[in-house]
């Protein structure tokens, strides 16, 4: 599974996340964005991507199916390094609109 994190920090809740990540030292960034959008009341700045493989075992498909379904814009997939990446509101409106 990727991650893909998106954010827009002021210098404040940069220098903040900073000195949480110094403090707690193993700690996983995403705890420590998670908090900061917690704290600041912001939604959706992490967004769960699935590769074509995850896709395939998630739906029960197989891959090159994916592959066509991509192709015939029956599923929505971004190139990403090289990588074909669907959104998880992509895969929900896949899975919920094609019953194959």
């Amino acid at each position: 599974m990727a991650i893909k994190i998106e954010l827009e920090l002021t210098d404040e809740m940069l220098e903040i996340l900073t000195k949480d990540l110094l403090k707690k030292g193993g700690k996983k960034i995403i705890d420590a964005v998670a908090k900061i959008a917690i704290d600041d009341k912001k939604k959706d700045i992490v967004s769960i991507n699935y590769s074509m493989k995850e896709v395939a075992r998630i739906t029960n498909k197989n891959i090159r199916t994916i592959g066509k379904h991509i192709e015939k814009d029956l599923l929505t997939a971004s190139r990403v390094g090289g990588q074909l990446l669907i959104t998880e509101t992509n895969l929900k409106k896949y899975i919920n609109g094609n019953n194959q």
